[in-house]
Formats: C-alpha cells, structure tokens, sequence
C-alpha cells in the first residue's frame, strides 16, 4: 500500500467542520510534507509516534501566528500514514523538524480533525 512521502503535495481541508476558521473560507490549503519525525509520544509504537513536518504554499495567519510551516500529528494508536487521512493539524513560523523543535517554537493548534490527501504536483 502506498504511503504518505517525503515531497507529497498534499490538500488540506476541513473534517468534522467544513468551514473552520483557519481556511478563511476559503476551501483548501496545499502544502508539501518536508519530514517526518518523533514527535515523544508515550505509549504509542513507532509508526504512531511519526508526525510530519509541512510547508504551506502560501502563508497562514491564525489567531496572531502567520507562519509557511506547521506539522501533522495523528490521531489515534496505530494510524499509519496513508495517502489521505484524519490529523490534529498545527501551524508555525518555523520549520517544525523533531520533538524538542515542538517544545521549543511557537505554533498554533489548528483543527483536530483537518483532512489531507496527496495531489498531483
């Protein structure tokens, strides 16, 4: 089965809400995953553990943060990253790369339930 990559241009949108306030109404945002990481996760496996770090095409303000980069997390034991899915979904200024960079930047929680699916470049 194939799987979320390195270099994906994926959409980003809505899930449980399909206007949340971080679209702007608008109905997507496009971004490219950079990497993926540990993000420390007690209690999950290692595939579990994995949150990918993204870059926006176009820059992001939300609530006082404008930033380019943010982060998936995924949301529950045992998910894998597939090539669409369910993610608690942040926004930084900064690429956002491993656990401590979590810690240690300034990022915004988005949605807990924003969708993703990979699209052509």
């Amino acid at each position: 089965m194939a799987r979320l990559s390195v270099g994906d241009r994926i959409r980003l949108f809505g899930g449980y809400d399909y206007e949340p306030e971080w679209l702007h109404d608008r109905p997507e945002h496009f971004a490219k995953v950079l990497s993926f990481f540990d993000n420390g996760i007690e209690g999950r496996d290692s595939h579990s553990r994995l949150s990918a770090s993204i870059e926006f095409e176009q820059p992001i303000e939300y609530k006082g943060l404008t930033g380019r980069f943010g982060f998936m997390m995924g949301r529950w034991e045992g998910q894998t990253w597939d090539p669409t899915g369910v993610v608690h979904l942040h926004l930084s200024a900064q690429v956002v790369g491993s656990a401590s960079d979590v810690a240690a930047v300034e990022y915004v929680w988005l949605e807990s339930h924003a969708s993703y699916e990979v699209v052509a470049a």
